[in-house]
C-alpha cells in the first residue's frame, strides 16, 4: 500500500525540481535552489534542523544538516546528514552512544489542494 507523504516532514518546504504540472502549469526550480529554500527556512539553528536539545546541548542531541537534493528513478530525493547523541554528563564528560549517518528521503512529486506532497 502506497502512503501519501507530506512535505512538511521536519517542516520542509520545497517543490519538486523535476518537471511537474500543477493544473496545466509548468514549475521548474534547480536543485540547489531546494537546497537553499531547505537551510533558509527550516535549518535555522546554525545550518541544522534540531528534533531534540539544541545547540549548548553537548550530549544529549539530535538533528540533521547538509541538505542535498537530487533524482533518482523518476522520484525526488533529499539526502540530510543526520547526528545524534544520548549521553549523560559524568564529571564534565559525555558518557553514551552517539552516531551519525545519512538520512534519505524519497518520493514522487504529487500536487493537490494547494499543497505538494511526495508520495513514498
Amino acid at each position: 500500500m502506497r502512503s501519501l507523504f507530506k512535505l512538511t516532514l521536519l517542516n520542509f518546504v520545497w517543490i519538486a525540481v523535476m518537471v511537474v504540472e500543477v493544473e496545466g502549469a509548468t514549475l521548474e526550480i534547480a536543485y540547489s535552489s531546494l537546497e537553499r529554500i531547505i537551510v533558509n527556512r527550516v535549518m535555522t539553528e546554525g545550518g541544522r534542523y534540531y528534533m531534540q536539545g539544541d545547540p549548548s546541548s553537548t550530549c544529549r542531541y539530535a538533528f540533521v544538516q547538509e541538505p542535498r537534493v537530487g533524482a533518482e528513478g523518476g522520484r525526488l530525493r533529499i539526502t540530510v546528514l543526520f547526528a545524534g547523541r544520548t549521553g549523560t554528563e559524568v564529571a564534565g564528560q559525555c558518557v553514551g552512544a552517539g552516531d551519525n549517518f545519512d538520512l534519505v528521503i524519497s518520493g514522487v512529486p504529487a500536487y493537490s489542494d494547494g499543497d505538494l506532497f511526495l508520495w513514498i
